[in-house]
């Protein structure tokens, strides 16, 4: 089934999906860090404090997501979706109104948690689970959304900043959360075909459990969980390292103020791209078998941003980060319900998220550390390019052990029979 025609057949669902991804924007770090001039001026903050406020804020939102994420699983999902998105509203009108900082570390919280959190979970969620022959392509095509927001949203928040400032900013984009997200997304999955039609047979052998409930305890008890876990954390870890520092890295090189933002844009379109070029790989191959593709792209974009310095090498470097990004987005969720299923899907993605997230909390938090004992951007670049070696090779090493594990259960029902 070609793209075009499976969109078609399934577009309420994907398009829900595409929706929620979108507008999980409004909790991303990209975002967010269009504001901070405004915060330090209008609470009395230096950037050091805003950056720890996010810090403690992101760390706080991913410790809430192993409870509220495994909601997914047990409340019917218009409802689900609904109050997420309320409260993400409201979340941002707390930013537009906020009178003290505490205020707007609340609502920081809250955007982190709602935004890059739930409202990411729901989308990838519901398009891995709702599909299982052409579960490469769903969540491909959900996580077009997130790079979509990437090239939309910085333009027209910077417009908006400039022409009716950042507090009503902010009350226009709860606005925009009430008056398009609320009731699209409540049309949208209320009126679509929920399943895909093979999803109520036998998953096919895709899945390595058919049936079962997996707690948590349980899940962090089975070694399958942190070979998935270590080859896919690294990927945010040092993605969000490499783009929050980007402007001492470009300081360093001597780029241009203008090689960043028009370099991110080709990342975008690049992590689109390839999210949706992995997809029917992962439907023709299995997530497993894909499961070192991401690291190797990251390592390639590593090595370019360590021994090249020229302006043309940032471009390189974030075309292939966007490569990296996208292949892993697309095979990250697909895994999950390779290896465990999608009965419980929410609830074991809530707890690889929380990681997931808690992990991008620490690079920034780490690469400030070491730049402020004095180590230059080199040698922590030098650093970080070793671990990605050693990394990719762990995702070989496990991905072996997934298939090797995947297969012994079939050996097993072999013998019996």
């Amino acid at each position: 089934m070609t793209y075009f025609s499976f969109f078609i057949k399934y577009r309420r669902i994907l398009a829900f999906s595409v929706l929620l991804a979108f507008f999980s924007s409004f909790g991303q770090t990209f975002l967010l860090s269009f504001y901070i001039p405004e915060f330090t001026v209008a609470f009395g903050l230096t950037e050091g404090q805003v950056g720890l406020m996010y810090g403690i804020a992101t760390v706080l939102s991913a410790l809430l997501l192993p409870w509220t994420g495994s909601r997914i699983d047990t409340t019917p999902l218009p409802g689900y979706t609904l109050t997420v998105t309320f409260a993400l509203a409201v979340a941002a009108l707390v930013v537009a109104v906020a009178p003290h900082w505490i205020f707007l570390f609340i609502a920081m919280v809250a955007l982190r948690h709602l935004g890059q959190g739930l409202c990411g979970h729901i989308a990838m969620t519901t398009s891995g689970r709702s599909f299982v022959e052409n579960r490469g392509k769903a969540v491909a095509i959900a996580g077009t959304g997130f790079p979509l927001g990437e090239m939309l949203l910085p333009t027209l928040i910077a417009l908006s900043i400039t022409a009716i400032g950042w507090r009503l900013s902010w009350g226009l984009s709860a606005g925009v959360i009430v008056l398009i997200l609320a009731p699209a997304s409540w049309w949208l999955i209320r009126s679509s075909r929920l399943r895909e039609d093979a999803l109520t047979a036998h998953e096919s052998g895709r899945s390595q459990e058919k049936s079962g409930t997996w707690r948590t305890r349980d899940l962090l008890t089975d070694f399958r969980f942190y070979l998935i876990l270590f080859a896919l954390v690294p990927l945010g870890f040092f993605s969000t390292g490499f783009i929050f520092y980007q402007a001492i890295i470009a300081d360093t090189r001597d780029w241009g103020s203008h090689v960043f933002p028009t370099a991110f844009a080709a990342f975008a379109v690049t992590r689109a791209l390839t999210a949706l070029w992995a997809g029917p790989w992962i439907d023709r191959l299995s997530a497993i078998r894909l499961l070192p593709a991401h690291m190797l792209f990251l390592l390639v974009s590593a090595g370019f941003l360590v021994f090249f310095h020229s302006e043309w090498s940032a471009y390189v470097y974030l075309v292939l980060l966007g490569m990296s990004m996208g292949a892993g987005q697309s095979v990250g969720m697909a895994v999950w319900a390779e290896v465990y299923g999608v009965e419980n899907l929410g609830a074991i993605r809530s707890v690889a998220s929380m990681v997931g997230v808690l992990s991008t909390a620490l690079a920034p938090l780490l690469f400030g550390v070491l730049l402020d004992l004095g180590i230059s951007v080199q040698a922590i670049l030098n650093a970080t390019l070793a671990l990605i070696v050693a990394l990719t090779a762990f995702s070989f090493f496990a991905a072996s052990m997934l298939l090797r594990a995947r297969q012994r259960p079939r050996r097993v029902a072999k013998e019996r029979s």
